[in-house]
């Protein structure tokens, strides 16, 4: 007779499986009403124990019977690794996963994105995600509803126009450290480099400390030399003062770092565990939290006491500004966590201490690694791709002139290089490799929600969770100018091209014509006339479109020169009467932050909600023009007067390649071994952490003084 114990044991796990079967049961009834194509799954899989284990257990799950239908849903990355081919073997661009514990939509579809980022008291971000990041403080990114709405107001003003001129101008100074970095101070150092992501990732936090806290960071031959020890009063913080153990730049260097764990585990594990990268992690928290508390202080008296004006103030000036103090205020020393001990509060301002050097973090870890990501995988793609390369510098050279760095006026320049080949480099590279290959969003307990989808309606189970699929509608077919892909990949110049700083309508790229033009307010479709001069091969032949989606050519931004100008086509977007009726159903509130949209009108814009690398709606991201005018100031920078190259060390040389003929077959062998190596990591050496990284292997460059190149072909 069975134990007692053996009998509980049975019902327990009996009782569990019936309300797994109960619960999947009601999911897939609510999946069946929607109206949504569907496909069923046992596992949740974004489940923290799912992510953590999936390796373990996705060999055994693969002998289930039938497992082949679903199993690639719960690989861990799939958003990336799958990007836009699961919508197309569902022939949908919506599609819903069901589970036992969750509902899940994921969205590739700009007309839905459209709508729902629209309407963001229906569909709210999922902010229980992102709780791990309240490191100093509540902010922005992690609240939601009337607390949300307060934080924003307060935290979107900062991010103006004399901000952005202060980015313009610190990303030109780091630039040009940078390069002095790669190439020597008399620019003949004309080495491989293996560390263009971790400099991009330095240049960053250099811009963001200085646009954020007032603090210019220099790097070491720099800190070797002196330069710029000292200007307006600001000096680089590389020693360690008094209070701390770690200067400043290792600091705020090592916070970053090590983000990961502080994110997800607790801090008192990091504080007692044995681990060494645990213990540094727990410091450079510690460390970092004084810096901010001492840089808000600071900021505080400056504010109270008058001694800031405005084309002076950061990011943190302006949010003591915008959170309510004003000259003449009372100051307390000590910084946040000291008023907090001492029991004094901000009294009637509009966020607290904590809540000001909260939203102050989050801007950093929002825009450092996002904006570096960016700057290194363009100059990657550039590398791999002369002919864009070219056509980049000879923007370049004809907006900038022979004009010194130190004369580059973000005002009049930002905008023509915006607007140029830079521009479109940069959006590529977005559409390409998105910061973020989802964006999270929710329905409500209780709270189903109707969509227009493809002119019916369908409707959101409650408590669902959405994935607006970034990767996956950056590629989808239907928004997007496309040709067919390269045959080859060894680049070919193009003898005639022609400057791109104005162009009206969307013309074919210097791919020989094999780019199909699309109008700013069309989508694409084989029985549009716009598409007359189609390659009659691509009518029937969807895998060529979809290869040519995946590749990288910034070329499908640019506009026709020689047509004239339609401003309805080049500086608004036509919205579906769905996605309007959505809007104007939504209150009209203003958040502030950036306003229109996120490519410049002289470029090709894409149907709202096709193009999303910084979200969109209320929630979108602030900092949207602080990134465009860091990275189009470096590429500025660099493509004056150098070129990035591949470096082919690994198959030939210097000495060897210096023998080759120029121009010759076996410099485009060797160079297209390297090509190869570099597309293999770009297509299987992503890892998607908090922002999508190449964490793989590395793709070494040169940069050489533009004339020198080897790889002209």
């Amino acid at each position: 007779m069975a134990s007692p114990i053996v009998l509980l044991s049975a019902g327990l796990v009996l009782a569990y499986l019936i309300n797994v079967y109960r619960c999947f049961a009601r999911n897939l009834a609510a999946a069946k009403q929607s109206g949504i194509p569907y496909v069923s799954a046992p596992l949740y899989p974004l489940h923290w124990f799912w992510l953590a284990t999936a390796e373990l257990w996705l060999p055994f799950l693969g002998l289930v019977p039938g497992s082949s239908k679903w199993i690639n849903f719960l690989r861990p990355g799939m958003a990336w690794s799958e990007r836009y081919e699961t919508f197309k073997r569902l022939e949908s661009d919506i599609y819903l996963l069901v589970t036992p514990s969750r509902i899940s939509l994921s969205v590739a579809d700009a007309e839905v994105i459209n709508q729902i980022v629209a309407r963001r008291n229906d569909f709210p971000k999922p902010t229980y995600m992102y709780r791990s990041i309240d490191i100093y403080g509540k902010n922005v990114i992690t609240t939601e509803g009337s607390i949300w709405r307060q934080h924003r107001k307060i935290t979107a003003p900062p991010f103006s126009e004399t901000n952005n001129r202060l980015v313009w101008t610190e990303s030109l100074h780091q630039a040009q450290a940078m390069m002095t970095s790669w190439v020597g101070e008399d620019g003949n150092g004309e080495r491989t480099i293996h560390t263009v992501d971790a400099d991009a990732m330095r240049l960053s936090l250099h811009v963001i400390s200085r646009a954020a806290f007032g603090r210019r960071v220099k790097w070491p031959h720099e800190e070797r030399t002196g330069s710029n020890a000292e200007k307006d009063g600001e000096t680089d913080r590389s020693e360690v003062p008094p209070g701390h153990t770690m200067p400043y730049k290792e600091a705020l260097q090592s916070l970053l770092e090590h983000i990961i764990w502080l994110v997800i585990l607790p801090r008192w594990f990091l504080k007692s565990s044995p681990f060494k990268v645990h213990k540094r992690a727990y410091a450079a928290r510690t460390e970092w939290g004084k810096y901010m508390n001492e840089i808000y202080t600071e900021k505080r008296a400056e504010v109270v006491n008058g001694e800031t004006t405005s084309d002076r103030i950061d990011l943190m000036g302006a949010l003591v500004r915008g959170a309510g103090f004003t000259e003449g205020d009372p100051v307390k020393n000590g910084g946040a966590e000291a008023d907090a001990e001492k029991g004094v509060t901000s009294g009637n301002k509009l966020l607290s201490d904590e809540e000001i050097i909260g939203n102050a973090f989050v801007f950093i870890l929002a825009g450092h690694e996002t904006t570096a990501n960016t700057i290194h995988f363009s100059l990657l793609l550039l590398a791999m791709n002369p002919p864009a390369q070219r056509r980049l510098q000879q923007d370049v050279e004809e907006i900038l002139g022979e004009r010194p760095v130190a004369e580059w006026d973000y005002e009049n320049d930002f905008p023509k290089l915006f607007g140029s080949m830079v521009g479109a480099v940069m959006n590529e590279s977005l559409r390409v490799l998105p910061p973020v290959v989802g964006i999270p969003k929710s329905t409500l307990h209780g709270s189903p929600q109707s969509l227009n989808f493809q002119g019916r309606k369908v409707v959101v189970p409650a408590e669902a969770h959405i994935h607006l699929h970034t990767a996956a509608t950056h590629r989808n077919p239907k928004y997007w100018p496309r040709g067919p892909p390269k045959t080859h990949h060894t680049p070919a110049l193009s003898s005639n091209v022609k400057s791109t700083i104005s162009n009206p309508t969307l013309v074919s790229s210097t791919y020989k014509g094999n780019l199909v033009p699309l109008p700013a307010n069309a989508s694409l479709s084989n029985q549009d006339p716009s598409l007359s001069n189609q390659d009659p091969s691509l009518s029937s032949s969807p895998e060529s479109i979809h290869e040519d989606l995946e590749e990288f050519k910034p070329e499908r931004w640019l506009l026709d020169p020689t047509k004239s100008a339609d401003p309805t086509t080049t500086t608004t977007t036509t919205t579906s009467s769905s996605t309007a009726a959505a809007a104007d159903d939504a209150p009209p509130e203003d958040f502030g932050g950036p306003q229109g949209h996120d490519t410049a009108a002289s470029l090709f814009h894409p149907p709202k909600g096709a193009f999303v690398p910084f979200s969109d709606g209320g929630r979108a991201c602030l900092g949207r023009r602080f990134a465009q005018a860091e990275v189009v100031a470096v590429l500025a920078v660099i493509f004056r007067e150098w070129s990035v190259e591949l470096a082919v060390d690994e198959w030939a040389s210097d000495e060897e390649v210096a023998a080759m003929p120029v121009g010759g077959a076996e410099r485009r062998e060797v160079w297209g071994k390297a090509d190869a190596r570099a597309r293999s990591l770009f297509r299987d050496g992503m890892v998607m952490m908090i922002t999508l990284q190449m964490r793989k292997g590395k793709v070494p460059v040169r940069f050489v003084r533009r004339g020198r190149e080897r790889f002209a072909f």
